[in-house]
């Protein structure tokens, strides 16, 4: 693959993470409060970077 390849598959992906966001956010607004919201997409992010920052370089 190469690396405009790459990187347009890289750009499409994320328009559509934050096209999606918009409309999953809209629906879980009418569940839970923004502040339960923000602090779970947070704590999502942190365990996800954190897997995967253990998984790439466990020397540390």
């Amino acid at each position: 693959m190469t690396d405009s390849s790459k990187g347009l598959l890289y750009a499409a992906t994320t328009a559509s993470l934050w096209g999606a966001l918009a409309i999953v956010l809209k629906v879980a607004l009418n569940f839970f409060d923004p502040y339960t919201v923000v602090w779970w997409r947070f704590t999502m992010a942190f365990s996800v970077l954190a897997v995967w920052f253990l998984i790439k370089s466990p020397d540390i």
